[in-house]
C-alpha cells in the first residue's frame, strides 16, 4: 500500500532461474554391412558421478525428451539406416538443466545380437557445465565439445564362406584320341581377377591329380575366402573394379566377382595349353553372418585338355665284347636288351634290334632306341619333369 516498511514487516526474496537446456549427440558406424532395414542399435546416457545422480533424482536436471519422466535416471536414442563405413549422427537426446554446477554423464551402447555383428562395448563421459548470469539470473549449458566429439561407437558385420572350383585335365598322344597316364602335380593352373584394377592377380591356384591311361584327372583348386572385413574384403574388391554389387530393398548385398583360370607352362614334352576359361562366383550377404557362394564355369566345366609335344630324341645302343685266349669271330656271341622305367614297368622304349651278334673286332650294334613326348609323359617321376 505504499507504507514504509517497520521492524516489524517480514521481508522474502526469491530467486528464480531460467533453466538451461543442452544437447548431446555422438556418431555410429558400422562397418562389414549397410544397416538393414528396420535395424537399430540403441545408447543409454545415465549419471556418472553421485552429485549428478542426486541432481537426476531430485529434479535439478531432466533426461532427455520432454515426455519422459522428470525423474527418469537414464535416457535412450536408436540409429538406423547407415551405410557401410558411414559414420551416422546419433541423437542423444536434450537435456534441462534448473541450477549451476557442472554435471557428468556416461554413454554406452546397449548390446544385440545381430549374428555376426560385434557391439561397441566402450564407455565415454561427457560433461556439461551450467553457469548463472549475475544479472538475469539466466542459466547457460555448456557440453565439453572434445568430450563431445569422443562419443563415437564403432561395430563391426564379419561375414565369411568360401567355395572351390572343380576342373579336370586330359593329356592326349601326339595324335590320335587316346588319353595318357599324368602323374600328379604334373600340371599347375592359376586363378586371377578379371577386372578393374587388381586383373591378372593370382588369387588361388591348382594341381593334376594322379590318373590311368584312358581316364582324366581331376585338378585340385585352392579355396576361394570372402569376407566383409579386413583386407580383400567383398566392398574393397567392388572399390578395385574387381566385383560389383547389387542390393536388394531388404539389405540382401550380392557380389559378382569374374576370374580367369589358366593353366600354366609347363615342360616341353607337352605342347602349350593356350585354354582359358571364365569363372564367375556369386557372393549373397543376407545380414545372417554366413556368405552363400557358388561358383559357375562353362557348362561342360573347365577340361583342361593338350597333347604331348611329339618330339622324338635317340640313342645309339652299342657295346663291345672281348674274348681272352683266341681271336673272336663274328657272330659268336648274342646279346639282349631289355629295360624297365623307374616304377618297374617293362613297357618302356627299346632299340631297334633288341638282339644282336658281335662282329669280328667285338663291337655290338643294337641299332638306336627313339624316345618320344608320349615315352616322356608315360614315365615321368614324380616331378613330373624326368623319366628314367
Amino acid at each position: 500500500d505504499g507504507a514504509p516498511l517497520t521492524s516489524n514487516d517480514a521481508v522474502g526474496f526469491t530467486n528464480t532461474f531460467t533453466p538451461a537446456t543442452a544437447t548431446l549427440s555422438g556418431t555410429k558406424t558400422l562397418t562389414g554391412r549397410d544397416m538393414l532395414p528396420g535395424e537399430t542399435f540403441e545408447f543409454t546416457v545415465a549419471a556418472a558421478d553421485q552429485a549428478t545422480a542426486d541432481a537426476i533424482a531430485n529434479g535439478t536436471v531432466v533426461m532427455g525428451a520432454a515426455e519422459q519422466s522428470p525423474l527418469a535416471t537414464t535416457a535412450t536414442a536408436t540409429v538406423d539406416g547407415a551405410a557401410d563405413g558411414v559414420a551416422q549422427p546419433v541423437d542423444l537426446g536434450s537435456y534441462t538443466f534448473k541450477a549451476p554446477g557442472t554435471y557428468t554423464f556416461t554413454v554406452s551402447e546397449e548390446p544385440g545380437s545381430a549374428p555376426g555383428v560385434t557391439y561397441d562395448t566402450a564407455t565415454h563421459n561427457v560433461s556439461v557445465t551450467v553457469t548463472e548470469d549475475a544479472g538475469t539470473h539466466a542459466l547457460t549449458a555448456t557440453v565439453d565439445q572434445a568430450e563431445q566429439a569422443a562419443l563415437a561407437f564403432s561395430n563391426t558385420y564379419q561375414a565369411t564362406g568360401s567355395v572351390t572350383p572343380t576342373g579336370t585335365k586330359a593329356l592326349y598322344a601326339a595324335e590320335g584320341t587316346t588319353t595318357e597316364a599324368i602323374p600328379a602335380g604334373a600340371f599347375t593352373f592359376t586363378i586371377a581377377y578379371k577386372d578393374g584394377s587388381l586383373a591378372g592377380q593370382t588369387v588361388g591356384t591348382g594341381t593334376n591329380e594322379a590318373c590311368a591311361a584312358g581316364a582324366t584327372a581331376a585338378i585340385d583348386f585352392s579355396a576361394l575366402s570372402y569376407t566383409t572385413m579386413g583386407d580383400g574384403s567383398l566392398q574393397s574388391l567392388v572399390n578395385a573394379g574387381a566385383a560389383s554389387v547389387e542390393k536388394a530393398a531388404d539389405g540382401t548385398a550380392t557380389y559378382t566377382i569374374d576370374y580367369v583360370v589358366t593353366e600354366d607352362t609347363v615342360t616341353t614334352a607337352y605342347q602349350p595349353n593356350t585354354q582359358s576359361f571364365s569363372l564367375v562366383v556369386t557372393v549373397v550377404d543376407d545380414g545372417s553372418g554366413s556368405l552363400g557362394v557358388t561358383a559357375t564355369g562353362p557348362e561342360a566345366g573347365m577340361a583342361f585338355a593338350n597333347r604331348t609335344a611329339g618330339q622324338e630324341v635317340t640313342l645309339d645302343v652299342n657295346a663291345l665284347k672281348s674274348l681272352t685266349g683266341r681271336e673272336l669271330k663274328a657272330g659268336e656271341f648274342s646279346f639282349t636288351v631289355s629295360g624297365t622305367d623307374a616304377a618297374g614297368s617293362t613297357s618302356v622304349p627299346l632299340p631297334v634290334n633288341t638282339t644282336a651278334t658281335n662282329d669280328a673286332t667285338g663291337n655290338i650294334d643294337f641299332g638306336t632306341i627313339t624316345f618320344t613326348g608320349d615315352d616322356l609323359a608315360n614315365h615321368l617321376d614324380a616331378g613330373g619333369t624326368t623319366a628314367t
